[in-house]
């Protein structure tokens, strides 16, 4: 997505948020006419909030399960602590590891903890998280796309934003890696019952595109 957005912006009215938890970068922030102003990351929703100035959101959902299926893959692929421990670990026994530890809240429902603006740690109202996207959704969002659909996603944002016709080749593609479909059984319910609300906030955006 990076190549497709430098395609339509110039460098100079690109901003990156490097971090969820971002106010401080906007000491950086570019001195540029407001319309021109794109900034892009994986940020926690509420940005409006520390601008001088109206913002109109888009995103990317992707399904629950296979960003779950990502994380572990990548894991696997560096070569610190938790990243040894998933080489030598099936996925389901891995991320059964780090729920002992009580880390696990920190990955899962990771796209609706951000998107309701509520941060990475645990909710015990879940309805409310979950209303709280959606709200976010409804009244802040201009495009909500799904990675499944990405094509479809992006005739929707050209449309939107008077983009010209991007143009990509997919990347990050390692046959080595645990496939989507190979997740199946206990596997499977165990990654689901981790993103309950996940999956309801991806089903939402699915049947809107």
């Amino acid at each position: 997505m990076n190549g497709i957005l430098n395609q339509q912006y110039r460098r100079d009215t690109i901003f990156n948020v490097s971090r969820i938890n971002f106010p401080h970068q906007f000491d950086e922030l570019p001195t540029i006419p407001q319309e021109k102003i794109l900034f892009k990351g994986h940020m926690l929703f509420g940005l409006h909030n520390y601008l001088p100035y109206p913002a109109i959101y888009f995103t990317i959902l992707r399904h629950p399960v296979k960003r779950m299926i990502s994380l572990y893959n990548y894991l696997r692929g560096n070569p610190d602590y938790k990243k040894t421990l998933a080489k030598k670990m099936d996925m389901k026994s891995f991320f059964q590891s780090i729920l002992k530890e009580g880390k696990l809240g920190l990955l899962t429902n990771r796209q609706t903890k951000i998107v309701s603006g509520h941060g990475l740690v645990n909710c015990s109202d879940e309805r409310a998280l979950i209303e709280k996207a959606k709200e976010n959704f409804d009244k802040h969002f201009a495009i909500v796309g799904i990675r499944e659909r990405f094509d479809e996603t992006l005739v929707l944002l050209k449309n939107a934003f008077c983009w010209k016709n991007p143009v990509y080749v997919r990347q990050n593609v390692n046959k080595k890696n645990q496939r989507d479909e190979d997740i199946y059984g206990e596997t499977l319910k165990f990654l689901e019952s981790l993103n309950q609300l996940d999956i309801k906030l991806y089903e939402y955006a699915r049947n809107k595109i």
